[in-house]
């Protein structure tokens, strides 16, 4: 908390005692290097103290005869000199010096320094002749007074601006005469669009140039936006097809859908990175209820990594996808070694089942003779 001093109070008194407003009051002791305080801190502070201690500032002998002759200067015994020179720095001389002086420092460095640059100001040792010999020292004074050169502005006869000469102008019009437009190359600092302009410019007589034969520009360079209206379809596709344009031959409205404007959730992002090179477009709309351009976008954003879950999802349809091309592949066939080792296995195993069915076959008949002997 910045304590009030007996000069800030003082001072303050008597700018008030001029008759500025509080708001001009604590803006000009913030510009002086006092601590930075509100009006209504100054007016009720002021306030308080006068009423409290009865606070009157004194003046000189002098400034007693000057009043009695009606002299309107004063002069207060406290801080108040006698020329500007003498004054205490200002705060934006402060921060001058500061910047000068560290101009490689950080932000927290020039305000310490400023700090203490103000501090030293209040206390009576850096006057406003002191700070601005400091300034012209650094270099200050001829960073101030450095001028950008001013470019080559021309004037019209009616008092407005205009950029082009007449010797630019005579040079485009003796290349319109050819039939040629003009390189940029032939201009300093004229692009191909600028020199475009001008020449319909000149055309449409917008720019004060004299006589500048206008049937041969009209002849040469004819407005792009002429014969654009087309009252019938032959003229439309006559028109577009001049113009490289593409032709609309299809009046149906487009569809709607109703999923155009919604978020994409997870598991449509992952659905869609999976089924994408395979979907036809009606299945494509149907599926995600889009128009075909908002889903190939959106696979196409996924694709470039552009949102934050889009490697996680890349990476998971990637595996989805190889993990479907193996369940879909056919089982090898075995070798022929295999397969022969297999027919051996297969003809062992039917000869050891007929052998069985024989031996069955023989005890089931021993059965019934003992049966019948017995």
């Amino acid at each position: 908390m910045n304590k009030w001093k007996p000069q800030e109070i003082a001072l303050a008194i008597s700018k008030r005692e001029e008759g500025k407003t509080w708001a001009k009051i604590a803006a000009e002791m913030y510009a002086e290097g006092w601590p930075k305080r509100s009006q209504s801190n100054y007016s009720s502070t002021i306030a308080k103290l006068s009423k409290k201690y009865d606070l009157k500032i004194a003046k000189s002998n002098a400034e007693k005869m000057r009043s009695m002759t009606n002299e309107k200067e004063t002069s207060y015994h406290f801080s108040t000199s006698t020329t500007w020179r003498e004054d205490p720095a200002t705060r934006k001389q402060c921060k001058f010096i500061a910047s000068l002086t560290l101009p490689k420092g950080t932000d927290l460095q020039k305000k310490a320094l400023e700090h203490k640059l103000c501090v030293s100001a209040k206390e009576g040792n850096l006057t406003k002749e002191v700070a601005g010999q400091q300034i012209d020292l650094l270099g200050g004074s001829e960073t101030k007074r450095t001028i950008a050169p001013t470019k080559e502005v021309r004037k019209t006869s009616n008092g407005g601006w205009v950029r082009w000469s007449k010797k630019e102008d005579a040079i485009l019009m003796d290349y319109t005469e050819k039939g040629e437009i003009p390189p940029s190359n032939v201009f300093n600092n004229r692009t191909d669009k600028a020199i475009s302009q001008r020449l319909y410019r000149l055309k449409r007589k917008e720019s004060p140039v004299g006589d500048l034969r206008l049937k041969t520009l009209e002849a040469n360079f004819p407005s792009p936006y002429e014969n654009n209206t087309a009252s019938t379809k032959e003229d439309y596709v006559s028109i577009h097809d001049r113009d490289n344009k593409p032709v609309r031959l299809n009046n149906k409205e487009s569809k709607v859908f109703a999923k155009t404007n919604e978020v994409w959730a997870y598991d449509e992002s992952l659905s869609l990175l999976v089924s994408f090179p395979e979907i036809s477009i009606e299945e494509a709309r149907e599926t995600y209820e889009r128009p075909y351009w908002v889903i190939a976008k959106h696979y196409e954003k996924h694709y470039d990594l552009t949102y934050a879950v889009s490697e996680e999802l890349v990476m998971k349809a990637t595996e989805i996808r190889h993990q479907m091309k193996r369940n879909m592949e056919p089982k090898k066939k075995p070798s022929l070694l295999k397969r022969w080792k297999l027919r051996r296995i297969t003809k062992r195993e039917k000869r050891l089942n007929r052998k069985l069915d024989k031996a069955l076959t023989k005890l089931s008949k021993l059965q019934k003779k003992v049966n019948i002997d017995g």
